[in-house]
Protein backbone atom coordinates (compact mmCIF):
# COMPACT_ATOMS: atom_id res chain seq x y z
CA UNK A 1 0.00 0.00 0.00
CA UNK A 2 2.78 2.51 0.70
CA UNK A 3 4.28 2.28 -2.65
CA UNK A 4 1.17 2.78 -4.26
CA UNK A 5 0.31 5.70 -2.39
CA UNK A 6 3.79 6.75 -2.93
CA UNK A 7 2.75 6.99 -6.85
CA UNK A 8 -0.54 8.06 -6.96
CA UNK A 9 -0.06 11.04 -4.33
CA UNK A 10 2.69 12.11 -6.82
CA UNK A 11 0.62 12.13 -9.77
CA UNK A 12 -1.67 13.96 -8.09
CA UNK A 13 1.17 16.34 -6.95
CA UNK A 14 2.07 16.53 -10.59
CA UNK A 15 -0.86 17.45 -11.79
CA UNK A 16 -2.02 20.08 -9.73
CA UNK A 17 1.89 21.49 -10.89
CA UNK A 18 0.85 21.67 -14.00
CA UNK A 19 2.90 18.43 -15.63
CA UNK A 20 0.53 16.49 -17.97
CA UNK A 21 0.43 13.04 -16.01
CA UNK A 22 -2.34 10.66 -16.65
CA UNK A 23 -3.39 11.08 -12.39
CA UNK A 24 -5.72 8.78 -10.94
CA UNK A 25 -9.50 9.27 -10.20
CA UNK A 26 -10.08 9.42 -7.11
CA UNK A 27 -13.24 7.52 -4.91
CA UNK A 28 -16.25 9.18 -3.68
CA UNK A 29 -14.99 9.10 -0.17
CA UNK A 30 -11.55 10.77 -1.67
CA UNK A 31 -9.45 8.08 -0.77
CA UNK A 32 -6.79 7.28 -4.58
CA UNK A 33 -7.39 3.47 -4.71
CA UNK A 34 -9.01 0.62 -3.00
CA UNK A 35 -7.90 -3.23 -2.61
CA UNK A 36 -9.52 -6.44 -3.47
CA UNK A 37 -8.20 -10.02 -2.52
CA UNK A 38 -6.76 -11.71 -5.07
CA UNK A 39 -5.42 -15.76 -4.67
CA UNK A 40 -1.65 -13.60 -4.14
CA UNK A 41 -3.01 -11.66 -1.33
CA UNK A 42 -4.18 -8.02 -1.99
CA UNK A 43 -4.35 -6.39 -5.20
CA UNK A 44 -4.56 -2.17 -5.58
CA UNK A 45 -7.19 -0.37 -8.12
CA UNK A 46 -7.43 2.37 -9.46
CA UNK A 47 -8.89 4.53 -12.12
CA UNK A 48 -7.61 6.58 -14.13
CA UNK A 49 -8.70 8.67 -16.99
CA UNK A 50 -8.04 7.48 -20.88
CA UNK A 51 -5.18 9.20 -22.70
CA UNK A 52 -5.78 9.91 -26.36
CA UNK A 53 -3.34 9.94 -29.26
CA UNK A 54 -0.39 7.32 -30.00
CA UNK A 55 3.44 6.58 -28.01
CA UNK A 56 5.76 8.67 -29.07
CA UNK A 57 7.78 5.94 -31.02
CA UNK A 58 4.87 5.71 -33.11
CA UNK A 59 4.82 9.17 -34.78
CA UNK A 60 8.48 10.80 -32.98
CA UNK A 61 9.82 13.94 -33.76
CA UNK A 62 12.28 16.61 -32.94
CA UNK A 63 9.90 18.56 -31.23
CA UNK A 64 8.13 16.62 -29.61
CA UNK A 65 11.04 15.07 -28.13
CA UNK A 66 12.37 18.64 -26.87
CA UNK A 67 8.60 19.01 -25.22
CA UNK A 68 9.36 15.17 -23.61
CA UNK A 69 12.46 16.85 -22.12
CA UNK A 70 10.94 19.92 -20.88
CA UNK A 71 8.14 18.35 -19.53
CA UNK A 72 10.83 16.07 -17.43
CA UNK A 73 12.32 18.74 -16.28
CA UNK A 74 9.34 20.10 -14.73
CA UNK A 75 8.31 17.12 -13.07
CA UNK A 76 11.75 17.39 -11.93
CA UNK A 77 11.55 20.39 -10.50
CA UNK A 78 7.60 19.61 -9.86
CA UNK A 79 9.15 17.16 -7.61
CA UNK A 80 11.25 19.05 -5.48
CA UNK A 81 7.89 20.07 -3.11
CA UNK A 82 6.50 16.47 -3.19
CA UNK A 83 6.34 15.35 0.46
CA UNK A 84 5.74 11.94 -0.16
CA UNK A 85 3.76 9.72 2.68
CA UNK A 86 6.41 7.23 3.04
CA UNK A 87 9.53 6.98 1.49
CA UNK A 88 10.21 4.91 -1.80
CA UNK A 89 13.68 4.43 -2.50
CA UNK A 90 15.35 3.30 -5.76
CA UNK A 91 18.93 1.99 -5.31
CA UNK A 92 20.16 1.19 -7.90
CA UNK A 93 22.99 -0.32 -6.49
CA UNK A 94 21.47 -2.45 -3.81
CA UNK A 95 19.07 -3.98 -7.07
CA UNK A 96 22.11 -4.86 -9.01
CA UNK A 97 23.74 -7.04 -5.92
CA UNK A 98 20.77 -8.45 -5.58
CA UNK A 99 20.19 -9.72 -8.59
CA UNK A 100 23.55 -10.39 -9.85
CA UNK A 101 23.23 -13.83 -8.41
CA UNK A 102 20.54 -14.65 -11.04
CA UNK A 103 22.94 -13.61 -14.03
CA UNK A 104 26.00 -15.89 -12.24
CA UNK A 105 23.55 -18.79 -12.03
CA UNK A 106 22.55 -18.43 -15.83
CA UNK A 107 25.67 -18.16 -16.83
CA UNK A 108 27.77 -20.74 -14.63
CA UNK A 109 29.10 -22.70 -17.86
CA UNK A 110 30.87 -19.62 -18.67
CA UNK A 111 32.93 -18.66 -16.02
CA UNK A 112 34.84 -15.78 -17.48
CA UNK A 113 32.03 -14.04 -18.67
CA UNK A 114 31.10 -14.27 -15.20
CA UNK A 115 33.99 -12.87 -14.04
CA UNK A 116 33.62 -9.99 -16.60
CA UNK A 117 29.90 -9.03 -15.45
CA UNK A 118 30.77 -9.50 -11.84
CA UNK A 119 33.36 -6.46 -11.90
CA UNK A 120 31.34 -4.40 -14.25
CA UNK A 121 28.79 -4.98 -11.53
CA UNK A 122 31.29 -3.71 -9.11
CA UNK A 123 32.85 -0.75 -10.98
CA UNK A 124 28.69 0.83 -11.74
CA UNK A 125 28.16 0.13 -8.18
CA UNK A 126 30.95 1.75 -6.52
CA UNK A 127 30.53 4.56 -9.45
CA UNK A 128 27.09 5.18 -8.72
CA UNK A 129 27.83 5.08 -5.10
CA UNK A 130 30.12 8.13 -5.19
CA UNK A 131 28.00 10.02 -7.50
CA UNK A 132 25.59 9.99 -4.99
CA UNK A 133 28.38 10.60 -2.02
CA UNK A 134 29.31 13.88 -3.79
CA UNK A 135 25.86 14.96 -3.80
CA UNK A 136 24.27 14.26 -7.11
CA UNK A 137 20.62 15.96 -7.46
CA UNK A 138 18.36 13.66 -6.08
CA UNK A 139 14.56 13.28 -5.63
CA UNK A 140 11.57 11.75 -6.80
CA UNK A 141 11.39 10.51 -10.31
CA UNK A 142 9.45 8.55 -13.16
CA UNK A 143 11.63 5.69 -12.91
CA UNK A 144 10.69 4.60 -16.40
CA UNK A 145 10.53 7.10 -18.64
CA UNK A 146 10.60 6.15 -23.02
CA UNK A 147 8.71 6.89 -25.68
CA UNK A 148 6.15 3.86 -25.19
CA UNK A 149 5.22 6.38 -21.88
CA UNK A 150 4.37 8.90 -23.66
CA UNK A 151 1.22 9.46 -25.50
CA UNK A 152 0.87 12.12 -27.88
CA UNK A 153 -2.33 13.40 -28.66
CA UNK A 154 -3.13 15.12 -32.35
CA UNK A 155 -2.50 18.29 -31.40
CA UNK A 156 1.15 17.06 -30.26
CA UNK A 157 0.03 17.42 -26.56
CA UNK A 158 1.65 14.83 -24.35
CA UNK A 159 0.27 12.72 -21.60
CA UNK A 160 3.21 10.93 -19.54
CA UNK A 161 1.69 7.33 -18.11
CA UNK A 162 2.76 4.54 -16.62
CA UNK A 163 4.68 5.47 -13.24
CA UNK A 164 4.77 1.41 -11.70
CA UNK A 165 8.79 1.78 -10.80
CA UNK A 166 8.68 5.70 -9.81
CA UNK A 167 10.71 6.22 -6.41
CA UNK A 168 13.20 8.54 -5.00
CA UNK A 169 16.63 8.49 -6.68
CA UNK A 170 19.21 10.23 -8.81
CA UNK A 171 17.40 12.19 -11.31
CA UNK A 172 19.49 11.58 -14.03
CA UNK A 173 18.15 8.26 -14.14
CA UNK A 174 15.48 9.45 -16.08
CA UNK A 175 17.30 11.36 -18.58
CA UNK A 176 19.31 8.41 -20.01
CA UNK A 177 16.25 6.00 -19.21
CA UNK A 178 14.82 7.60 -22.28
CA UNK A 179 17.77 7.86 -24.40
CA UNK A 180 18.84 4.04 -23.90
CA UNK A 181 15.22 2.90 -24.64
CA UNK A 182 15.48 4.24 -28.10
CA UNK A 183 18.44 2.34 -28.39
CA UNK A 184 15.87 -0.74 -28.34
CA UNK A 185 13.50 0.78 -29.98
CA UNK A 186 15.90 1.35 -32.91
CA UNK A 187 16.04 -2.46 -33.43
CA UNK A 188 12.51 -2.10 -34.36
CA UNK A 189 11.72 -2.33 -38.06
CA UNK A 190 8.19 -0.66 -37.65
CA UNK A 191 9.93 1.78 -35.68
CA UNK A 192 10.97 4.60 -38.01
CA UNK A 193 12.38 8.44 -37.42
CA UNK A 194 13.89 7.66 -33.89
CA UNK A 195 17.29 8.35 -34.90
CA UNK A 196 19.80 9.74 -32.59
CA UNK A 197 19.02 13.26 -33.05
CA UNK A 198 15.72 12.71 -31.10
CA UNK A 199 18.14 11.96 -27.78
CA UNK A 200 19.50 15.21 -28.81
CA UNK A 201 16.37 17.37 -28.70
CA UNK A 202 15.23 15.02 -25.54
CA UNK A 203 18.17 16.38 -23.53
CA UNK A 204 18.66 20.16 -25.05
CA UNK A 205 14.30 20.09 -24.20
CA UNK A 206 15.48 19.29 -20.41
CA UNK A 207 18.09 21.74 -20.32
CA UNK A 208 15.97 24.67 -21.80
CA UNK A 209 13.94 24.31 -18.25
CA UNK A 210 16.27 22.62 -15.57
CA UNK A 211 20.23 23.42 -16.93
CA UNK A 212 22.72 20.56 -16.64
CA UNK A 213 26.10 20.59 -15.17
CA UNK A 214 29.28 19.47 -17.02
CA UNK A 215 29.05 17.09 -13.83
CA UNK A 216 25.72 16.00 -15.15
CA UNK A 217 26.62 15.28 -18.17
CA UNK A 218 29.67 13.75 -17.36
CA UNK A 219 27.66 11.37 -15.54
CA UNK A 220 25.11 10.48 -17.88
CA UNK A 221 27.09 7.21 -19.18
CA UNK A 222 27.02 6.18 -16.14
CA UNK A 223 23.36 5.78 -15.62
CA UNK A 224 23.00 4.19 -18.99
CA UNK A 225 25.52 1.97 -18.05
CA UNK A 226 23.27 0.87 -14.57
CA UNK A 227 20.16 0.75 -17.01
CA UNK A 228 21.40 -1.73 -18.60
CA UNK A 229 22.79 -3.93 -15.86
CA UNK A 230 19.72 -3.37 -14.05
CA UNK A 231 17.59 -4.62 -16.91
CA UNK A 232 20.06 -7.64 -17.27
CA UNK A 233 20.13 -8.31 -13.85
CA UNK A 234 16.10 -8.04 -13.48
CA UNK A 235 14.91 -9.83 -16.31
CA UNK A 236 17.63 -12.68 -15.04
CA UNK A 237 16.21 -12.99 -12.15
CA UNK A 238 12.42 -13.08 -13.18
CA UNK A 239 12.56 -14.78 -16.63
CA UNK A 240 10.27 -17.58 -15.04
CA UNK A 241 8.48 -14.69 -15.26
CA UNK A 242 8.52 -13.01 -18.53
CA UNK A 243 10.44 -15.42 -20.51
CA UNK A 244 13.35 -15.26 -21.92
CA UNK A 245 14.73 -12.52 -24.22
CA UNK A 246 17.79 -10.43 -26.02
CA UNK A 247 19.12 -7.68 -24.65
CA UNK A 248 21.59 -7.41 -27.93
Amino acid sequence: DDHVTFELEFLAHLLAAGVPVVAPIPLENGALFFAVEAPEGPRQVCLFPWAEGVPFTKAPTPAVAHVIGATMARLHNAAETFQPPAPRPINFSVGIGRSFPAVAERLAHRPRDVDFLRAAADAITSALDAAYARGAPCGAIHGDIHGGNVFVASDSSIAVLDFDTCGEAHLGHDLTSFTWANSFFRLDPSVQGLDEAIDDHYLAGYGSVRPLSDTDLADLPLFVASKEFSFLCGMSAIMNVVGHMSLN
